[in-house]
């Protein structure tokens, strides 16, 4: 078993709406109060809330960033996508699960059975270039002259069964890492428990290939 420590996570999860919402149903005036309301606590200003529109149909875009950028926020009429980049460590992660439900409570209740695309991503570091060769080269081969590999395995280890992909490739930043990322759609409400159940869930899929993933 090799221990990794996470350098960089990031977090992203978009909430799909169905059907998509037209402009004048959005209801964008409500959305950004209750965002306002929930995220001045974390620096939010109501001049950080900018309107994208191209048409009063579907082209539209609400938008809002958090943390000078690291977190940024998007409705459309058809998502809400939250990104957030270079979380170090679980408070950064239970800053970012508490963003992820706020945003998801701007919606009127009605509205938030919905499904979600959550999606993980790391720099994963081993001990050092070598380890990490080392464990590339178990999936290389070496009869086709393939002296290193990676992993696409698919699982059904989400907390209520959900299908995980993951993925490891070699680390284009940090030559002692691997780039490991997670995928998986839920229509499982989201609250904190479901949030560290999927963290849960993605560092089991990861156990499978003898990888411990720690938080810096």
């Amino acid at each position: 078993m090799f221990t990794l420590r996470n350098q960089e996570v990031g977090i992203q999860v978009q909430s799909w709406l169905v059907p998509p919402r037209l402009f004048k149903e959005a209801n964008l005036d409500g959305f950004a109060q209750k965002a306002f309301e929930c995220f001045a606590p974390q620096g939010l200003r109501p001049s950080n809330l900018i309107l994208q529109k191209e048409d009063e149909i579907y082209s539209y875009r609400l938008l809002f960033s958090l943390f000078r950028g690291q977190g940024n926020f998007r409705l459309d009429s058809e998502k809400l996508e939250v990104v957030f980049e270079k979380a170090r460590d679980q408070n950064d992660l239970n800053i970012i699960y508490d963003c992820i439900l706020k945003a998801q409570s701007c919606f009127p209740s009605a509205e938030r059975k919905i499904s979600h695309m959550v999606q993980a991503t790391s720099h994963a570091i081993f001990d050092s270039k070598n380890e990490r060769d080392g464990f590339l080269q178990q999936f290389g081969r070496p009869d086709c002259a393939i002296t290193q590999g990676g992993i696409i395995a698919y699982a059904p280890l989400g907390p209520a069964g959900e299908e995980i992909r993951f993925s490891m490739d070699r680390s284009y930043i940090y030559p002692e890492a691997v780039f490991l990322t997670w995928n998986m759609t839920t229509t499982s409400a989201l609250n904190h428990e479901v949030c560290n159940a999927i963290q849960t869930s993605f560092r089991t899929m990861a156990s499978k290939f003898d990888l411990t993933v720690a938080l810096a």
